[in-house]
């Protein structure tokens, strides 16, 4: 966004339009004749309520009789903000809700090169209108001694504002630094482009050198996405279609009610082995041979991961603890020893690769031989739904308590008579991503532009600098935010609507 500095005699006027027609609005705006792409570039206009203005061009008669006719209004109004620049604008507006009703806001800019975000606040104090979110000063028609715009003051849920008595206030936001700190509860995510992952769905390797993943980003949005054997995703999440990969077809063997099938022609045959208990998964693996998640004991909770031959004689097995994620679908190579498991318990959900080392015989020979493993890879996604931050870092454990907001020392604004001003923030998020906003709720600072966010945490820093934490059930973000004095506050002044 291009900044612009202002200072010295120049004062910045506001021109609000309450219910005036989109048209004129438009036939207003185009007095500077800027693009929609220059004026649409920085610009955040709140509930959908500002128009994009559109190049000038000659208007047919009634067109430029009706702005003619709304320009009439404004002039004495400006003139006479002119004359007393403290007196409260008002109008009285015609019982036809087509009218316009316009009002003048004038004020001094103060002398900090920025963005500007301004509200319109009620009687007793609240927020009720964002006429301005991290606008440039150039979104403002310059005048011989001001600069002027055009936007609505109804109510940010839409409705017209009623009669009474409000006020204009704002700031200008200077050189705030946003960076990203780091990613937390999920391997899956090491950097800014990495795809948020929500949930592995199943997984099946694909080609010599690959697995393919089925999985849940945040929104509850369903796709794939490919990795190789060392788990690093070697692509985009594809969301706009099925992977038929995945299909049953596309199988060899599987295991389903119980049972263990093997795909013949068009139909599955199952097979009775006689070391099966309850299958849940298998895949087929080197040399012909099956594996299969089964239970480890008829009597017992306990999984195990089971090797068979191709004739169903049992070879080898891996035990899993209770205390640790229970294997639930598992993958395995046709060219080597290696097998690839989604595993799963309250606490966390793991992707590991693992490759077969050795077969240790059991000492007594009525025991099944346990098998050693090397992990070549592993990536968790742990449930963090209530986490808290502890020593500037996020934690699972018992919430602390969290900090509502946080005061932060503005710079002074000579223009105004507080050499002192500070200002109480907050962190806010909406379905655009996460950003800095008063107490009250205006915003000022863009942070992220991460979607589906569902908690955002404030945690002070340093004197000039806050952290944020946030989730989308993904991934915990942090993101730092510095030099907050860099902001000065102003008085728009009142406004009063009859």
């Amino acid at each position: 966004m291009r900044r612009v500095s202002f200072w010295g005699a120049h004062a910045c006027g506001v021109l609000v339009s309450a219910f005036c027609g989109d048209e004129i609005l438009q036939r207003v705006v185009t007095r500077k004749c800027l693009s929609p792409q220059a004026r649409s570039k920085s610009s955040r206009w709140q509930n959908g309520s500002a128009s994009t203005p559109k190049a000038c061009a000659p208007q047919p008669l009634s067109r430029r009789l009706c702005l003619a006719l709304v320009l009439v209004g404004i002039a004495p109004l400006v003139h006479a903000q002119d004359a007393s620049p403290t007196s409260a604008p008002s109008i009285s507006p015609s019982p036809t809700p087509e009218t316009a009703k316009l009002v003048a806001i004038r004020f001094v800019p103060p002398p900090l090169e920025g963005t500007i975000s301004l509200g319109i606040y009620d009687s007793s104090g609240q927020l009720v209108r964002v006429l301005f979110r991290e606008a440039g000063f150039d979104e403002l028609e310059v005048g011989r001694d001001a600069h002027s715009t055009i936007g609505d003051v109804k109510h940010d849920r839409g409705e017209m504002l009623p009669p009474g008595k409000y006020h204009a206030r704002g700031f200008v936001v200077g050189e705030l630094a946003v960076e990203g700190v780091g990613f937390f509860f999920n391997d899956w995510v090491t950097d800014e482009e990495s795809p948020h992952l929500r949930a592995v769905e199943n997984l099946k390797v694909v080609g010599e050198n690959e697995l393919a993943l089925l999985v849940t980003l945040p929104g509850k949005v369903e796709g794939s996405v490919n990795c190789d054997l060392n788990g690093e995703l070697t692509g985009p999440v594809e969301t706009e279609r099925e992977d038929e990969r995945f299909l049953p077809q596309r199988y060899s063997v599987q295991a389903a009610e119980g049972e263990i099938s093997f795909q013949r022609g068009a139909g599955w045959e199952s097979v009775a082995w006689p070391d099966l208990i309850a299958p849940q998964s298998a895949a087929a693996g080197k040399d012909g041979t099956v594996w299969v998640i089964d239970r480890a004991q008829p009597s017992e909770d306990g999984l195990a991961l089971k090797q068979f031959s191709p004739e169903g004689a049992f070879l080898r097995q891996m035990l899993f603890p209770l205390s640790d994620p229970q294997p639930k679908i598992v993958a395995a190579s046709t060219t080597s020893d290696q097998v690839f498991l989604l595993e799963e318990n309250a606490a966390m959900q793991r992707v590991r690769g693992l490759r077969l080392v050795a077969t240790v015989p059991p000492a007594d020979p009525a025991q099944k031989p346990i098998s050693d493993w090397k992990v070549e890879f592993e990536k968790q996604i742990v449930a963090h739904a209530r986490f808290a931050i502890a020593g500037g870092r996020p934690v699972i454990g018992p919430d602390p308590a969290e900090l509502d907001k946080i005061t932060v020392q503005l710079r002074a604004n000579p223009l105004e008579k507080d050499q002192r001003a500070s200002v109480d923030l907050m962190i806010g998020y909406d379905r655009e991503g996460s950003f800095l906003k008063t107490a009250d709720g205006l915003p000022l600072q863009t942070v992220s532009e991460t979607q589906h966010l569902t908690r955002v945490i404030l945690a002070r820093h340093g004197e000039k600098s806050i952290d944020v934490f946030q989730d989308d059930e993904a991934v915990v973000e942090q993101f730092r935010v510095t030099a907050l004095d860099q902001m000065m506050a102003f008085d728009g002044g009142q406004i009063e609507l009859k």
